[in-house]
């Protein structure tokens, strides 16, 4: 027969349980920020991403608001990277993902897709034209690149559209429509 735990043993007991549950709390933190963040640029991963602009598509649905969606990548990423080295490209990618951050709104979902082609995410709260997205990312390009002396140029296209969530399509759509919108404007340069 075993004796009853006193009250300091079920005391220690109890505070040794609760330090064993923050320590998994925080690896399942950490686990969340390897699948939902990108390493590279903080930004969110693929699979973040999508999460965040479903919840994000469903409160748009709610409030009757527009989204928009944009699709961006570096331009001559592949030569930057046969110009110098894989470090370089990786810091045209950090670099643009900087560039995106300021043009864009903190509550708007950023993120990095793969390689050097990013993806946004956001409820329209003013009118969001191409136009004025664009020229935003066009200064903001330029601020950059005159404030941090780099050995390439840092050029960025994207294609960005809008929604209405009652009638939209999935996120992927979406994305996938953007990505085309965005190659649209490559090819007419």
């Amino acid at each position: 027969m075993s004796k009853k735990p006193t009250q300091e043993e079920l005391e220690k007991r109890i505070k040794e349980l609760e330090k064993e549950l923050l320590n998994k709390n925080k690896k399942i933190e950490e686990l969340n920020n390897l699948v939902l963040k990108d390493e590279l640029t903080g930004l969110y991963s693929k699979t973040g991403f999508i999460s965040m602009a479903e919840k994000e598509l469903e409160i748009a649905y709610r409030a009757e608001q527009r989204v928009f969606v944009f699709y961006a990548d570096l331009d001559r990423f592949k030569e930057i990277n046969d110009t110098y080295d894989h470090a370089t490209g990786d810091q045209a990618i950090k670099d643009a993902s900087e560039v995106l951050k300021k043009t864009f709104r903190k509550s708007d979902i950023l993120a990095r897709l793969h390689g050097d082609e990013f993806v946004g995410f956001g409820i329209e709260k003013e009118a969001l034209t191409e136009k004025i997205i664009t020229t935003r990312l066009q200064q903001n390009l330029k601020e950059y690149t005159e404030k941090h002396k780099r050995l390439y140029q840092l050029s960025i296209s994207i294609g960005l559209l809008h929604y209405n969530p009652k009638d939209s399509p999935p996120i992927h759509e979406m994305v996938r429509q953007a990505d085309e919108r965005m190659y649209e404007h490559k090819n007419r340069r």
